[in-house]
């Protein structure tokens, strides 16, 4: 289909709608001669497509701990995977939280996310898909702490498959101890700071 625009300054533009390529007139179909403006998606006057310009989002890599504080397994369920017969990428955080709520029992707690007198709140996290899992694969969730602040910290998983090592995907998530009765973000308690750490001497729990 073919439009005809009139601007203000009298020039006429004709669009090919089906390809979303605009151009001015003097612009040959074979290219060479005229101007010729693009529009996404980028293709040039002949209709071939064009090279991007704008760079591509780039691969994030999620740095994993010095070491892991946790190890336990995961079985892939039937609703985790998604239409394309593989585990779906938006279950990754559900399966490091699943993971989380056992480190945190393991240490002695039984509420999911309550240690000591403050309750754990995620501010930020991110996942990387780095290969496929299906249904009924064992996983491998390792669980480590790192940037252990005043206030805050990061739990980093890596999920593996657990008869072959595949890694799967790497999970972080920015952690805050809150105390819901005065509505405040509380310090890192110290002994959890020294459990996540290392320096309370303990070896790796598994659950």
């Amino acid at each position: 289909m073919i439009l005809r625009l009139k601007p203000s300054n009298n020039t006429v533009f004709r669009i090919i709608a089906s390809r979303g390529t605009a151009w001015a007139p003097g612009a040959r179909a074979a290219g060479g001669g005229g101007s010729c403006k693009l529009h996404p998606p980028a293709l040039d006057c002949a209709g071939r497509p064009t090279t991007r310009t704008d760079p591509a989002m780039p691969r994030k890599t999620i740095d994993l701990p010095d070491h892991f504080l946790f190890e336990t397994h995961y079985d892939v369920l039937y609703t985790d995977v998604n239409a394309a017969n593989h585990l779906g990428a938006d279950r990754l955080l559900s399966i490091a939280m699943e993971a989380q709520l056992r480190f945190i029992r393991q240490l002695g707690h039984g509420q999911a996310i309550a240690f000591e007198d403050a309750g754990l709140i995620m501010a930020h996290a991110e996942t990387a898909y780095l290969a496929e899992a299906d249904y009924g694969d064992r996983l491998r969730v390792e669980l480590g702490a790192r940037e252990v602040e005043e206030k805050s910290f990061q739990f980093v998983y890596r999920i593996s498959k657990d008869d072959s090592s595949v890694e799967v995907a790497r999970v972080a998530t920015t952690l805050l101890f809150f105390d819901y009765p005065s509505r405040r973000v509380v310090p890192v308690p110290e002994d959890f700071r020294a459990r996540v750490t290392g320096t309370a001497e303990e070896p790796p729990w598994r659950g």
